[in-house]
């Protein structure tokens, strides 16, 4: 069972920090307190013997945003600290989330942006998700950008960027990206236009020799429409390592959201060669109400290049009537490792139904499937063998806004996970399985304190 408190929070780069405290007069931020209480009925999700406990977590958290035409900024940080009173589980503290910053000196020709984000990932599928199981993953990227303008419709973009990937990890896969792309854009019409882009990237490991150059060639078509909008990318995509056969692969990259007076729709493809150490931070899978999403799947302990295709769409809308909003969301993804003898398969399926009472009082059901499939990874198990793990999670939320500061939140939910039966390493142990089921209530208390 995931703890949704420290799911997914924001740390902020000091840059956007000293960029946003001269102009805090029309910078919109909101500052939050939080205690929240969690009764677990199998805490350490243990298939033999279930052992209660109850995490008290209190932090505060940031939220801010500003828009307007020389600049952009925007994102969210929450720094919490947890304590477990039977201590199954390890006390820590958390400072986690996500922002970016894009500053415009001259509009339409050039700007800059900067993005940081830290998350919570799970480092293996077959243990608890614990703090020993879980790893920061942190990720920097700047990139300036140039606009050419040829005539009224063409216009060259040229543009550098830098990525810095950090893993808190004994293997320690942290990487830094250098690169850069040239195209030209063609407006077809007022709301449409046409691209073709060259892009460069050069991949150094700190600590393993797995360094690789990149070079993708696409065409793009995208449409700005009254109530679509849409892109399209399509090309390939080449990989030579420094140790290696080089790769060849298609790329593809399909984004679209529909928004109605009622309805709302969201969907992203996409299909890529990657490595284990950026593959999955382009699509945030949040499909649920635990923000079950890309910080669940399993997490590649050591260094390979992959063939990553994922697939997402979200729906929400006021389908029945106007106090009700019926959500639904599908998620796919697989990862293909090239030199490594492993594949990972996710499935996630998530539904809910919230119906307001009134415009304080929402109650909401929810039901949130996941199936992870591996394939040929090495579990330390006496034979190699697949796992498959399906996991249900049953959810009744209430949300009270009991004054415009407070806000009270209770969460009931059952967790239960299946997984076939597996060999024990030890030759003298017995086999085991992953099935375990959890209940689990939830207090949250929310205090807006600006």
């Amino acid at each position: 069972m995931t703890r949704t408190t420290l799911r997914y929070i924001t740390a902020v780069p000091a840059a956007i920090l000293l960029a946003a405290s001269s102009v805090t007069n029309a910078l919109e931020f909101r500052v939050n307190a939080q205690v929240q209480s969690e009764f677990e009925s199998n805490a350490l999700q243990s298939p033999q013997t279930e052992e209660e406990d109850i995490g008290i977590s209190y932090g505060v958290a940031l939220d801010f945003e500003h828009r307007e035409a020389s600049w952009d900024v925007g994102g969210n940080y929450q720094m919490v600290r947890v304590d477990y009173t039977e201590d199954l589980n390890q006390d820590e503290t958390l400072f986690l989330g996500v922002s970016d910053f894009i500053w415009r000196p001259k509009p339409g020709l050039f700007e800059w942006s900067f993005t940081h984000s830290r998350q919570n990932e799970t480092q293996s599928v077959l243990d608890p998700d614990i703090p020993d199981n879980r790893e920061v993953r942190q990720v920097f990227t700047t990139q300036p950008v140039m606009f050419f303008r040829l005539n009224s419709g063409d216009q060259i973009i040229t543009s550098l960027r830098y990525v810095d990937v950090s893993q808190e990890t004994a293997n320690n896969n942290d990487s830094r990206r250098w690169g850069g792309a040239v195209g030209w854009r063609r407006a077809l019409t007022a709301v449409s236009d046409f691209s073709v882009n060259s892009e460069y990237n050069q991949v150094d490991f700190t600590e393993v020799e797995a360094d690789y150059d990149m070079f993708r060639v696409f065409a793009e078509y995208s449409a700005d429409l009254r109530v679509l909008d849409y892109s399209i990318q399509i090309g390939v995509s080449s990989i030579e390592p420094d140790v290696g056969d080089s790769l060849t692969a298609e790329y593809i990259r399909l984004e679209g959201a529909i928004e109605q007076s009622v309805h709302r729709y969201y969907l992203i493809v996409i299909d890529e060669l990657t490595d284990t150490s950026i593959a999955l931070t382009d699509v945030n899978f949040a499909l649920n109400i635990d923000n079950r999403g890309t910080e669940d799947i399993q997490v590649f302990d050591g260094n390979d290049l992959l063939t990553q295709r994922q697939a997402q769409f979200n729906y929400d809308g006021n389908i029945f009537c106007r106090s009700c909003t019926v959500s639904a969301g599908l998620g796919y993804v697989d990862l293909d490792y090239e030199t490594e003898d492993r594949r990972e398969k996710n499935a996630i399926f998530s539904l809910g139904f919230s119906y307001a009472f009134s415009q304080r009082f929402d109650v909401t059901l929810g039901v949130d499937y996941q199936d992870r499939n591996i394939e040929g990874q090495d579990l330390g198990l006496p034979v190699q063998q697949d796992v498959n793990i399906e996991e249900t999670t049953y959810s009744l939320t209430f949300d009270w806004q009991v004054s415009r500061r407070l806000d009270l939140s209770l969460a009931v939910l059952h967790d239960t996970q299946s997984s076939p039966v597996l060999p024990a390493a030890d030759p003298a142990g017995e086999d085991f399985n992953l099935n375990f089921d959890n209940d689990v209530a939830r207090l949250l208390i929310n205090y807006r304190l600006w």
